[in-house]
Order: structure tokens, then C-alpha cells, then sequence
């Protein structure tokens, strides 16, 4: 009976160990998850640290613009056909030919990572769903306030 309990714990520990085990694609999709429920701790736990400031700016344009919302839900429900390109920490998902997210991989972790330039543009990790031009135009507004400052 020890024995057989001393198994069920050994392969109970493999089997959490195995579901920690993040992809991109997991990531991404519970990234997204948090997004569309207007969850930012939730948003911020599945990105990086530049992104934080872009989640935000994403929730508070898709509560008032259902037509940005409803273009990264479309974008968002690809996922799971989505192709994915991993390079070394770096994750590229790959929705009708195109890049539309990228990930990059902290402590061992993939977070979704949006680099979006002052300039309003796309960095080399582009994000082109609506999300994308949420960001861009936060990114830009709070630039603004920086040099009003």
C-alpha cells in the first residue's frame, strides 16, 4: 500500500509539472481571455512589463469601441489553428499569413510582448489585430502628456 501511494504521488507530481508547462499559444490565449473580460492583473500575469501599460490601454478602448473588440475577438478565436514560430525566446504567432502576436520568453516564461514604437509604429514584434491600434494610439496619447509635462 506505500508503495502504491508513493506512485500516485510520484505521478500526481508529473502531472502538475506537465501542466505548468506553458506554449505560446497558451499563453496567448489567456492573455486574450483577460483582455476581453477587461481583467489587467490577469492581462499583465500572461505579458511583459512593456506590455503592461498597452493591456491597459487595450481594455479601455474595447469598453468603448465594440468594433475594435469584436476585430481582436475574430483574430483571438484563430488561435488555436494559428501557426507558431519559435526562434530561440522569441515566439511569433502567425494568424492568415501574417504575424499578429509576439511572445517573448522571461524567466523561462513566454509573455505576450507588443512593442510599440513612440512613433505610433509596429516595432520588430508587431501586433496587428485591433489591439495593436489601441495601443498605438494610448502609446501616442501618452507620449503627448510627456512632452505637455
Amino acid at each position: 500500500m506505500k508503495k502504491f501511494l508513493m506512485f500516485c504521488f510520484a505521478a500526481l507530481n508529473v502531472l502538475i509539472l506537465a501542466g505548468c508547462a506553458d506554449t505560446p499559444q497558451e499563453v496567448a490565449h489567456q492573455w486574450g481571455e483577460a483582455i476581453l473580460a477587461g481583467d489587467l492583473a490577469s492581462a499583465n500575469k500572461f505579458s511583459s512589463p512593456e506590455t503592461h501599460r498597452i493591456n491597459e490601454a487595450i481594455i479601455s478602448d474595447f469598453a468603448g469601441n465594440a468594433e475594435h473588440r469584436s476585430r481582436f475577438k475574430s483574430n483571438w478565436q484563430q488561435l488555436p489553428s494559428a501557426e507558431v514560430v519559435i526562434d530561440g525566446d522569441i515566439a511569433q504567432i502567425i494568424i492568415d499569413g501574417r504575424a499578429a502576436l509576439a511572445l517573448v520568453r522571461i524567466d523561462g516564461k513566454w509573455k505576450v510582448h507588443i512593442n510599440v514604437q513612440s512613433d505610433g509604429q509596429s516595432g520588430e514584434e508587431s501586433e496587428s489585430s485591433a489591439g495593436a491600434e489601441a495601443a498605438a494610439r494610448a502609446q501616442a496619447e501618452a507620449d503627448s502628456r510627456s512632452d505637455a509635462e
